[in-house]
């Protein structure tokens, strides 16, 4: 069984404590996304499809300009990354690296959590429920889109950043990113600079015409 990456990227009920109205909520929620100006950690990458379990260690920064940068190691060893135009998937292995316009990307995967603005976030997520469970929040968002990649993400937050986000895809394959000494810490432009080697096999999916 072959499992679909992050790029083609990023549950359950429990008891606990309610936090106090919807309204507050919603605020407490998006203005903690907002807050993550930048972000920037290590992480545990772990698909799980039909009992089968494959997990992936990387790193990832991003901004709320749109620019993102994600390493994953052994055994994928690829770099996906962004410039807020497009969207660059580099594999060093094979010598090859994919270019297509970002378009609504960011809205079909959980990056846009990351790099979108609070406004943007609303138009195509539901904040359905947030727990108050003592030590951190849970948060379940649902797609307002009726066709969209990925069906429900449960965001954790610890101390105001996100330290874990869950997703379930249209593959109905369940993935679960732990992020490692999480960091809202501003990030300098020249550490989202991906240096492709010459002679590298580029293939374009943008349009030629334009």
């Amino acid at each position: 069984m072959h499992f679909i990456s992050f790029s083609t990227f990023l549950i359950f009920f429990l008891v606990a404590s309610p936090l106090s109205s919807e309204t507050s909520v919603e605020e407490e929620f998006f203005n903690i996304l907002s807050s993550h100006k930048f972000f920037s950690a290590s992480f545990l990458q772990r698909t799980n499809n039909n009992e089968q379990e494959r997990n992936i260690h990387g790193k990832i920064i991003a901004d709320r300009s749109g620019r993102f940068k994600l390493n994953y190691f052994k055994p994928l060893n690829e770099i996906i990354f962004s410039d807020g135009k497009d969207l660059y998937r580099y594999d060093s292995e094979l010598d090859q690296a994919y270019v297509q316009p970002l378009d609504d990307l960011f809205k079909e995967t959980p990056l846009g959590l990351f790099v979108l603005s609070t406004e943007e976030l609303k138009q195509f997520l539901s904040l359905d429920w947030c727990k108050d469970l003592k030590s951190y929040m849970r948060c379940r968002l649902t797609s307002l889109k009726d066709r969209s990649f990925v069906k429900e993400i449960i965001v954790e937050i610890k101390e105001k950043v996100i330290h874990q986000l869950s997703y379930r895809d249209t593959f109905n394959q369940n993935v679960t990113l732990i992020f490692n000494n999480p960091s809202i810490e501003k990030i300098a432009p020249g550490q989202f600079q991906v240096i492709i080697p010459k002679g590298t096999d580029i293939v374009s999916f943008k349009n030629t015409l334009e």
